[in-house]
């Protein structure tokens, strides 16, 4: 073996089974942003990486005896392989700022093969085949992983049987104030509906708000170069009030400003605001007590009750194939990967077609059943942190466990029934969030001393809750319920919490809702307006047209210039001048009644001489740009902007 094959193989050996991988000689230079050196040589490496995996697994390979064995390890070095070979494709676009990520995917692959080679070097030494799964053993691992779906499918069913036909309409108002010595803000929600459909995607939104900002400026004095100055204090308050209703039909918007009112009052008379409120109602008294029609952008929206109609046929599906499946055991914990087939069978159920997706041998989550108790879990460990996050069902109960591990921090969140557990901890500070029978309690510590205690007896009718935080109440929070009528009352007093700031919140809330049918209506009489987002988009995109038009005229004259004669299309145009053609984003659509695609058109001068004119033009999406610059070019086609050779 030649010194410099040596020296490759053993920097990937170095870079699979050692942590200092990141270190790898690829020094940081951000000289310039678009640099790629970098890459170019991630790139390499992530190839030597593929060669020496591909080469490694082929003289582990011819060691096994097993068929299966070989045929299970292939699959899963094809995983990787594979992996690499798409981020190796990936990696030829992308540039040295973004290096950092790339090697970290790079670093992942190597992680993933070290883990698999040490799984089945250790499975092999003692006599185990880990890819030996009966179809007994499929076939129980598999059931349970149904009888895990349904339970959950049963819920989400009963969820969109219950809702996704109905309208619903929220009825409310409230009123929040946060305020302190120097300022004070204020929201009034006097009135608040809300209608909405999920089947018809349609909704209105009648309110009427008002909003109110203060603030007090403390006076002060200053004695600055043997001048006594004294500033006065000054009282700003801001006013707003809107009583508007704003409806969504299929892809259009309707706006109603019924009323307003804006008004400033300050104690400095300096402060003079009249012209700029001027200019705000100027503006919206052209639209008051007037409905506004917008035109949505055109998007591929699916049809509300066709998507539920699919989302129940891949629910009633998944009710009787499992979608995972058990492709390797290791100490009777199972890997599991996607079916292929119920994968298939959701694709060809929902789209129609065959299924194009290939098989995937990438753990999804692992699998153990230890008497009659089912775990579904995943882990993952990493240089600085490693979590678990695990599903266990026994005797129709279940237990949902996440654990988080990053430096000295823990963290543990369990779910089962009726049970709520959240416990933190650090250096420091240290919490812990229970939930169990109806009650709520959260502590807080630091340094082992309690500093925030929140106990609350939770109930649909009625809670009353107090906040305590070093030994001090500073807040409340009340809850009752009638019906369907819900009501929410706020109070916070938080100079405890920040200090030197006089700080409180209050807030109230009273909310109704009801399920049925509730007609939407459209306005008759309204103002035709441009969707603000798309305008913008039109124009943004009228200005590449414009600059794509001036950058072809530069080429076609320096043409010119050589050839003494313009090119008869612009796909004769020399390499010499054109880098890479203008191509309009919506080429050969229509719009507005103009076919979108650049026009070259050349022709002979007034003497009869050939290619010594030409004609470029191109249309425009935005209605102003039409308006003044297509049809005032003094052009034959009112449609399009048109330029001339020089």
């Amino acid at each position: 073996m030649n010194a410099k094959k040596a020296l490759t193989l053993g920097l990937i050996s170095t870079l699979i089974s050692s942590s200092y991988f990141s270190s790898y000689a690829l020094t940081k230079d951000y000289s310039s942003y678009y640099n790629n050196s970098k890459t170019q040589k991630l790139i390499k490496l992530n190839e030597n990486l593929e060669k020496y995996i591909t080469s490694d697994t082929n003289k582990k390979v011819s060691s096994f005896k097993n068929v299966a064995l070989k045929s299970g390890y292939k699959k899963e070095i094809w995983e990787i392989t594979n992996n690499l070979k798409k981020l190796n494709s990936t990696l030829k676009y992308s540039y040295d700022y973004n290096f950092t990520n790339n090697l970290s995917l790079v670093k992942e692959q190597a992680q993933a093969y070290k883990i698999l080679k040490s799984e089945i070097e250790a499975a092999v030494k003692k006599g185990l085949n880990p890819y030996k799964i009966t179809s007994e053993e499929q076939n129980r691992v598999e059931q349970d992983i149904i009888s895990v779906q349904k339970d959950i499918i049963s819920g989400l069913k009963t969820y969109i049987d219950k809702y996704s036909d109905s309208d619903f309409k929220e009825t409310w108002k409230a009123s929040f104030e946060i305020s302190s010595t120097l300022w004070k803000v204020s929201v009034n929600v006097e009135k608040y509906t809300n209608i909405f459909s999920i089947l018809r995607g349609s909704q209105e939104s009648d309110f009427k708000i008002k909003i109110n900002f203060e603030w007090n400026l403390p006076g002060k004095s200053t004695y600055k170069n043997g001048k006594y100055t004294k500033w006065e204090s000054v009282k700003v308050s801001w006013n707003i009030s809107l009583d508007a209703n704003i409806k969504i039909i299929d892809k259009d918007l309707y706006l109603n400003l019924r009323d307003y009112k804006i008004s400033v009052q300050t104690s400095d008379k300096t402060m003079n605001m009249d012209s700029q409120i001027k200019s705000v109602t100027q503006t919206l008294d052209k639209y008051k007590g007037k409905s506004i029609h917008i035109e949505l952008p055109k998007t591929n929206q699916v049809n509300q009750a066709e998507a539920i109609k699919k989302l129940k046929t891949i629910l009633d599906i998944l009710e009787t194939n499992s979608l995972l499946t058990p492709f390797k055991k290791i100490n009777n914990t199972y890997s599991l990967i996607l079916k292929k087939d119920t994968i298939d069978k959701i694709w060809t159920e929902v789209d129609g077609s065959k299924s194009n997706i290939s098989a995937s041998y990438k753990e999804i989550l692992k699998y153990s059943n230890d008497n009659s108790k089912i775990t579904l879990f995943k882990e993952i460990s990493e240089k600085w942190m490693k979590w678990k996050v695990s599903l266990t069902k026994q005797n129709s109960s279940y237990i949902i466990e996440w654990n988080l591990a990053k430096w000295s921090d823990v963290a543990l969140f369990t779910i089962k029934n009726n049970y709520i557990n959240l416990k933190t901890n650090s250096s420091s500070v240290s919490s812990s969030l229970v939930w169990e029978n109806n009650a709520l309690n959260l502590t807080v510590s630091q340094n082992n001393k309690q500093i925030l205690s929140i106990k609350w007896a939770l109930s649909l009718d009625k809670t009353d809750l107090k906040i305590n935080y070093n030994s001090q109440d500073i807040g409340t929070i009340k809850s009752t319920k009638k019906d369907n009528n819900y009501t929410y009352e706020i109070k916070l007093n938080l100079k405890d919490i920040i200090p030197d700031n006089d700080i409180s919140v209050n807030f109230t809330w009273e909310y109704n809702l009801e399920t049925g049918k509730f007609d939407i209506v459209a306005p008759k009489d309204v103002i035709e307006m441009e969707d603000p987002y798309t305008a913008q988009i039109n124009k943004a995109r009228d200005s590449t047209r414009m600059s794509n038009i001036m950058i072809l005229q530069s080429w076609l004259e320096m043409s010119y210039q050589d050839q003494g004669e313009y090119p008869k299309s612009l796909n004769d145009l020399s390499s010499t001048y054109i880098l890479n053609k203008p191509k309009d984003t919506i080429d050969w659509q229509t719009i507005n009644g103009c076919k979108f695609w650049y026009i070259y058109k050349v022709s002979s001068d007034k003497n009869g001489i050939k290619n010594q004119k030409y004609t470029l033009s191109t249309c425009f999406e935005d209605k102003e740009n039409i308006e003044k610059k297509a049809k005032n070019d003094w052009g034959t086609d009112s449609l399009r902007w048109e330029v001339k050779s020089y």
